[in-house]
């Protein structure tokens, strides 16, 4: 994954040192009424750091470390379903699936049921009359549980809340427990960011803050003599980093703005490149 995140963070470079505020303004869609509706199916590729107190270990170990820093990786389809209720203010919904991978936890679920929605705000600088130069702000929640059985696990002291997962590679001693893990994944991102025109281009980039508000649930059965019982552990994911730069470029395909097709990249919270296609209405 370092090559391809290193791929994403040098376009996402050049696509942020666009002069989006030479840019000639192009209202093509002046005509459309408000509210003017459309539909973004999309797809995303996604990795980023996590946090999590735990203990790890991996074959043929054990390698027990005191906070994990796991490393998550997503497919996402989503259907982004909107309205631009006005000039400035913008809503929409999201609903489709999502996937994930975390090597650290042995963990992988195939797609599951993900949603959420949010909103966009957007000013158009007086001060700039002859350029079409937007100014927007957008924030977004998404949620999706994500499941799987038959993970290899070990309560080690349940007292000072010290635990092992472990990749399934014998011999191990106590052996491990056939446990179940379901994580819900709660995310917030806000992005703070500028918009340009030029003819059927239009380039944007900015900054976002992003926020990981992940549960991680484990059930394991009680084990063999003399070693503990059963029980259901409740930790905590968070994101790593924060704060992250986007940016990207739809490509409208007719004057009238009815179909756009557009890519997105994001760095340092996460390395993400979406693919996506626009249609208004």
């Amino acid at each position: 994954m370092k090559s391809s995140g290193l791929i994403i963070r040098t376009v996402l470079f050049l696509l942020l040192v666009l002069p989006i505020w030479l840019i000639p303004s192009e209202a093509f869609s002046a005509d459309r009424a408000f509210p003017k509706f459309y539909i973004e199916p999309t797809f995303t590729f996604l990795t980023r750091n996590l946090v999590e107190d735990a203990y790890t270990i991996h074959a043929p170990g054990p390698i027990p470390v005191d906070s994990t820093s796991p490393s998550v990786d997503s497919i996402r389809l989503l259907l982004k379903l909107g309205a631009e209720i006005t000039q400035n203010i913008e809503m929409y919904g999201l609903i489709g699936g999502s996937n994930m991978h975390i090597d650290d936890l042995n963990f992988q679920s195939g797609v599951v049921p993900a949603y959420g929605g949010g909103i966009r705000l957007k000013m158009e600088p007086g001060f700039y009359p002859e350029e079409r130069l937007s100014l927007f702000l957008d924030y977004h929640y998404l949620t999706y549980h994500a499941e799987e059985d038959g993970i290899a696990f070990n309560p080690i002291n349940a007292n000072t809340g010290r635990y092992v997962f472990l990749n399934p590679s014998p011999p191990f001693n106590p052996q491990p427990r056939n446990a179940s893990e379901k994580i819900t994944w709660q995310e917030h991102v806000l992005k703070v960011g500028v918009s340009g025109r030029h003819e059927l281009l239009e380039p944007y980039g900015g900054i976002q803050f992003s926020f990981v508000d992940a549960s991680h649930q484990v059930t394991y059965p009680p084990g063999g003599a003399g070693q503990p019982g059963g029980g259901q552990l409740n930790l905590d994911i968070d994101e790593d980093l924060f704060f992250g730069l986007f940016a990207g470029i739809h490509i409208y395909l007719d004057p009238k703005e009815r179909q756009a097709i557009f890519v997105e990249l994001h760095a340092i919270d996460e390395d993400s490149i979406t693919l996506g296609y626009r249609m208004n209405f």
